[in-house]
């Protein structure tokens, strides 16, 4: 037998047949159009929905026996309105779950009616996206509207109720129209007399299992199918997990792996070489799988050739002529060796990987992006050698000219989710604290859940925890791109995995069109993780020109020059500063009688009136002169990281973005995080 699931989506709605195993036969997608009236308003034409749900089904079942379809079920958006007048016709588009223009509706709810009184009626309180306050906004903004109504229903019920002739519902849907009963599992007439609704308007609910109807003769002639049964089915929450994706391939994923290529990291290489072929021989033996889904990308890192002679590189991108699917990527590992020639102390240029895989990737064009670094070495630091070197020509810096902060927000404006996993050796077990901290600040988000230590001591620990990330990694955009639910982590590889795939499914999010993304993400949003408030849920940023770019690259160079010149003598920062700008043919009245750098005319207006201090903005004499010759170099060595900063992004001309289609090339901006303002 087969079944027709239908799940109605904010953007298409997406047809599955499945057969009585739970094998999926076919699946297609048709769009509709969403439209948005005025600013914060979301409406939809039911008659759209059940346009494309007939024509979605009968490509479903071209070339299948249709005496087999046994039943069809649903699930789709909740907490919409759809109304329908005496003769069955729409009076309005729909509201949708994302409408927000019912702030007054949900304000008299919660504190006219009160929330006490919801929750005992409803076991709920009022938000902008239920069903209860847009009646309420019917009957207010549209009473004409209003007096016409004759049935009340969810999105999806408006298509059982085309099939069927039956108003019907589940009770999982109706439970967040902020109508129903929840306790009791009816229609509560306390809140029916608020909305100023009859229980006969509403429809009759069933438990999500039950079978309502049978399809309509009409309808079953169109389609060629028998008179079957139709569910009540539920509906969804539109959460980040199950967006709704405009097209039927879904989420599509890069993952560029960046590498110590070291002589030590042999052996971990090979393990990963052992990994992929373990999921493509997995792959092979699931039909589901789509070749494009996910693409893999390698690049290794060594150190510095001056210090290193005969090391071959610092980076090298071994998918330079583009990213490979799955089966291709054995060959590309293969060619990836570790060098021969040790380096010349423990540390490696780690940030100069990460950095190139960011920039100089070839990421497929709407595809989410996942670097995941694997070393066994602390990296190199901008201006810094490594503290546990013996050598007295030891290497100084990194090839990046770039911090690891710097290096985390250049991957967030790139729209890069970074993973790390630090392979810990235990002879060398003094450099860990360094080297985590350095992973840690590279790894993007909650870096506790996407930033790993993996103990090559422990027989087997790597390979476990490389087969188990990568392997869910696959599955997990493997599920989203047929639009199906995320299967629950288990083990620790698992949960890194998710940590990096909810991270880039997010970044791909904010930069994806066609889109639907949930309420709360539109509503509101905080500004730390609920877990640990040391960490930044968001990163405020500053739309900035590429004058304005240019300026501030311009600041902090001059910043930087002053600096250098002042330290290690009794000349006072704002003296040596002054002297810079009157060498750079600048008007030195700008530092006249100032006691704070912000507060000269040498800083321009744009960056005076941001709701933000630095370190940089607060210099006086006093505090430079207060600090040691190590805050000093801190302090100069920041302003060169976001010099670097500005440079990378300013030829990334990926990153520039028009505010208006009819803006000239001039007039592009990019976001720049206010961290990396000086």
């Amino acid at each position: 037998m087969l079944y027709v699931g239908i799940d109605l989506g904010t953007s298409a709605v997406k047809l599955l047949l499945m057969d009585g195993e739970g094998n999926i036969k076919n699946i297609v997608s048709k769009e509709y159009p969403l439209y948005f009236p005025n600013p914060g308003w979301s409406e939809q034409k039911p008659e759209d929905w059940y346009e494309q749900s007939m024509a979605g089904m009968k490509e479903l079942l071209e070339g299948f026996d249709k005496s087999q379809v046994a039943g069809i079920s649903f699930g789709g958006q909740m907490h919409g309105l759809v109304i329908l007048d005496k003769d069955d016709n729409v009076i309005r588009p729909a509201l949708l779950w994302n409408d927000g223009r019912t702030f007054e509706e949900c304000d008299y709810l919660n504190n006219v009616i009160g929330k006490e009184k919801l929750s005992e009626y409803t076991a709920n309180i009022s938000f902008t996206g239920f069903t209860a306050p847009k009646i309420l906004w019917i009957k207010n903004k549209e009473p004409e509207n209003f007096a016409k109504i004759a049935k009340i229903m969810l999105p999806k019920d408006y298509i059982a109720y085309k099939l069927t002739g039956v108003h019907c519902t589940d009770v999982s849907d109706a439970s967040g129209m902020l109508i129903f009963d929840v306790k009791n599992r009816k229609w509560s007439k306390e809140m029916c007399d608020i909305c100023g609704v009859k229980e006969e308007q509403l429809a009759k609910g069933y438990e999500s299992y039950e079978a309502v109807a049978t399809v309509l003769p009409e309808i079953a002639a169109e389609l060629g199918i028998q008179a079957i049964k139709v569910s009540a089915a539920t509906g969804n929450t539109e959460t980040i997990d199950s967006a709704t994706v405009n097209n039927s391939t879904g989420i599509t994923m890069d993952v560029v792996f960046v590498m110590d290529l070291s002589r030590s990291m042999q052996p971990i290489k090979d393990q990963v070489l052992k990994t992929i072929n373990t999921i493509n021989t997995a792959i092979a033996k699931n039909p589901d799988f789509k070749k494009d889904t996910i693409h893999f990308g390698f690049w290794g890192y060594r150190d510095s050739m001056e210090a290193c002679p005969g090391i071959g590189y610092v980076t090298k991108d071994y998918t330079a002529n583009g990213l490979v699917p799955t089966d291709k990527f054995p060959e590309i590992l293969q060619q990836a060796e570790a060098t021969p020639v040790d380096s010349i102390d423990y540390a490696e240029d780690v940030l100069a990987g990460v950095s190139d895989a960011i920039l100089h990737t070839k990421w497929r064009e709407g595809a989410a992006r996942v670097i995941m670094l694997i070393g066994d070495a602390p990296g190199r630091e901008p201006g810094k050698t490594d503290p546990f070197s013996a050598r007295p020509d030891k290497p100084v810096g990194t090839a990046a000219n770039t911090g690891c902060k710097e290096i985390a927000d250049l991957a967030k404006s790139n729209q890069v989710a970074i993973g790390t996993a630090y392979v810990n050796v235990a002879r060398y077990k003094e450099h860990l604290p360094i080297a985590r901290a350095q992973f840690d600040a590279l790894a993007s988000g909650n870096h506790k859940r996407a930033s790993a230590v993996i103990n090559v001591s422990k027989a087997g620990e790597f390979e476990a925890f490389a087969t188990d990330t990568v392997t869910w990694l696959v599955a997990q955009t493997q599920q989203a791109s047929l639009n199906k639910p995320m299967i629950k982590a288990k083990t620790d590889g698992q949960k890194f995995a998710d940590a990096l795939f909810s991270n880039a499914k997010v970044r791909w999010l904010s930069n994806a069109h066609n889109v639907g993304v949930t309420t709360d993400m539109n509503g509101w949003i905080l500004d730390k993780d609920l877990s640990d408030s040391a960490i930044d849920a968001v990163k405020p940023c500053v739309l900035l020109n590429r004058q304005q770019l240019d300026t501030m690259k311009s600041l902090m160079e001059t910043v930087v020059a002053a600096g250098e010149k002042a330290q290690g003598t009794s000349t006072e920062l704002l003296t040596a500063l002054k002297a810079v700008v009157v060498a750079g043919s600048k008007d030195p009245s700008m530092l006249d009688n100032i006691h704070l750098l912000a507060d000269s005319r040498f800083i321009p207006t744009f960056l005076k009136e941001l709701p933000y201090q630095s370190r940089i903005m607060t210099l006086s004499n006093e505090y430079w002169q207060a600090m040691n010759r190590d805050e000093q170099d801190d302090i100069i060595t920041t302003a060169k990281n976001k010099i670097q900063f500005y440079k990378d992004i300013y030829t990334n001309k990926d990153l520039w973005l028009k505010l208006d289609s009819n803006d000239p090339e001039e007039q592009r901006v990019v976001p720049v995080p206010f961290s990396m303002l000086p």
